[in-house]
């Protein structure tokens, strides 16, 4: 509806943990942290090594939080506050395995098919969020584990691999 302010941050704590980004909605910005370009973590290796290591690490969580964008909006730019009324996300949750406790609590009982540790352990957007990262910087991991989420970003989301960046 309007414009997202992308901004980066010396360093984002979000529920009291360090973090790479985030997505706020009042007023709406992105928020990339310089950890994001300095932390190694379990994405992206291989095949990125050295500096183009850490910026496929700050692209990438550029990607996941305008994923946590797109997703926050219908169709019409209405904000969609709860993460299982947004039809893409409660969709994703039913395919992959995901169950709610509550609001804020969800489990996966398909985590082998989750791309980082981080998907696994957080929520289907999240989980979305980290599979389109891959999506765009490493497709052949996610195709190697799970071909049905690819297919699913490509067929659902609308991506295409000519969406992909290439840094190796």
């Amino acid at each position: 509806p309007y414009p997202t302010v992308i901004q980066r941050d010396k360093s984002i704590t979000l529920d009291g943990q360090q973090c790479f980004g985030v997505f706020e909605t009042n007023p709406e910005r992105i928020g990339i942290s310089d950890a994001a370009a300095n932390t190694l973590t379990d994405f992206p290796d291989p095949p990125f090594k050295g500096e183009k290591r850490k910026e496929a690490q700050f692209g990438a969580t550029l990607v996941h939080e305008l994923v946590h964008r797109k997703l926050a909006f219908d169709a019409n730019g209405n904000y969609i506050p709860d993460m299982a009324d947004k039809p893409a996300v409660a969709k994703w949750a039913n395919q992959f395995g995901w169950q709610t406790g509550g609001r804020s609590s969800w489990s996966c009982s398909m985590k082998e098919q989750c791309v980082t540790t981080y998907a696994g352990q957080a929520n289907p957007e999240e989980d979305i969020a980290e599979s389109v990262m891959m999506f765009v910087y490493w497709p052949d991991k996610l195709k190697k584990v799970s071909q049905a989420k690819y297919d699913f970003i490509k067929n659902e989301l609308g991506l295409s691999e000519s969406n992909q960046v290439k840094l190796y």
